[in-house]
C-alpha cells in the first residue's frame, strides 16, 4: 500500500494545485507589461491594471493570514476592515510595474507555502471573512481559483475566457439555483451551451434549472465573483450587475419575455460572472438583448 505524505486532504490538493496552474497562467501573462499597462482600465470598472494587481496580491495576503492563523488554531481576519482592504488596493495601484509583477509573485508564493504547511486538521478550522464572517478554511483554494483566473481576463491583454480550464467552467455552471433570482422580473431564459449541448432555463415559470455561479464559489475570494467569487461582480461593479429590473410588470400584462442566450460554455461562464464584454461576439441572444445579472444573492 502506498501512503502519502502530504498532510491535505485529496480534494484540496487537486484544488491547491489547480490554483498554482493557474498563478502559473498569470504570472506568464504579465511578462512583457509596461508602465502604460499598469494605468490603462482594467474590465473592472473604475479600477486599472494597477488596481486589478493589486488586489491579487492582497488577496494572497489576507488567505495566508487566514491559514497561518489556522496553523496556531485562531481565527484571524482576512483584512483588518472592508475600508482597510480598499485602502490598500488604492495605495498600491500606481506602483511601477515592475514592482506590481514582483508583489503578485512573492504574495502567491507566501500563500502557497502557508498552505503546504497545513494539516486535515488545519483545514477544518475557521478564518473570518469582511463580508461572509465566519469562513471555513477549506473553501479558501476555490475561492483563490476565482481570484486568479476572473482577474487575469479582467487585466484585457491575451488571456480570455476560453483559456480558462473546462472544470472551472464548469463549476461556474453548476450554481444552477442562482440564475433565477438575478434576472430581470417577467423575463425567461433559456440558455444553450452549445459545445456540450447543455441546456438551462430560469426566471418567470422557469425555475432555477440552469446555469448559475458563484466567485467565491467562483466569482471572487471575497464576495460576490472573484472575491466576489463567482467573484467579482458585487466587489467590482462587474458589467452585468445593474439596471436588472427592467420589465417589472411585463410578466403580468403579456406574460413573459423569452430570451435564448447560445454559445461555447466558457462564454456563458463568463456572462454568469459578470464579465459579458469580452464573450459578446462569442454569444447569440434572440428575443432581447444579453439580459443584466443582479448581483449574487
Amino acid at each position: 500500500m502506498v501512503v502519502s505524505a502530504d498532510p491535505r486532504p485529496t480534494d484540496i490538493a487537486e484544488q491547491i494545485e489547480q490554483v498554482n496552474e493557474a498563478t502559473r497562467r498569470l504570472l506568464a501573462g504579465l511578462d512583457g507589461l509596461t508602465e502604460a499597462d499598469g494605468a490603462r482600465p482594467s474590465l473592472c470598472p473604475g479600477w486599472t491594471v494597477g488596481h486589478v494587481l493589486t488586489h491579487i496580491a492582497r488577496n494572497a495576503d489576507g488567505l495566508r493570514r487566514g491559514a497561518e492563523g489556522a496553523r496556531r488554531d485562531e481565527a484571524v481576519p482576512m483584512y483588518a476592515s472592508a475600508e482597510a482592504r480598499d485602502h490598500e488596493i488604492e495605495a498600491g495601484a500606481g506602483r511601477p510595474m515592475t514592482d506590481l509583477v514582483a508583489d503578485v509573485t512573492s504574495s502567491a508564493a507566501g500563500l502557497s507555502e502557508a498552505w503546504s504547511a497545513m494539516t486535515t486538521a488545519d483545514w477544518d478550522r475557521a478564518m473570518l471573512h469582511h463580508r461572509y464572517g465566519t469562513l471555513p478554511l477549506n473553501r479558501t483554494p476555490t475561492m483563490r481559483l476565482s481570484e486568479v483566473e476572473i482577474h487575469h481576463v479582467d487585466l484585457g491583454g491575451r488571456f480570455g475566457p476560453d483559456g480558462w480550464p473546462d472544470s472551472f467552467v464548469a463549476r461556474i455552471l453548476s450554481g444552477a439555483d442562482q440564475l433565477s433570482d438575478r434576472l430581470p422580473n417577467g423575463l425567461t431564459l433559456q440558455v444553450h451551451a452549445t459545445d456540450s449541448g447543455e441546456r438551462w432555463s430560469a426566471g418567470a415559470g422557469g425555475g432555477g434549472g440552469g446555469a448559475g455561479a458563484g466567485a467565491e464559489g467562483t466569482a471572487d475570494a471575497e464576495g460576490g465573483s472573484a472575491e466576489d467569487g463567482a467573484g467579482a461582480q458585487s466587489d467590482h461593479g462587474a458589467e452585468a450587475g445593474a439596471g436588472a429590473e427592467g420589465g417589472a410588470g411585463a410578466e403580468g400584462r403579456a406574460g413573459p419575455r423569452k430570451v435564448v442566450v447560445a454559445g461555447p460554455s466558457w462564454a456563458i461562464a463568463a456572462w454568469l460572472v459578470g464579465r459579458p464584454g469580452p464573450v459578446a461576439d462569442a454569444l447569440s441572444v434572440t428575443g432581447g438583448e444579453l439580459p443584466p445579472l443582479r448581483p449574487w444573492p
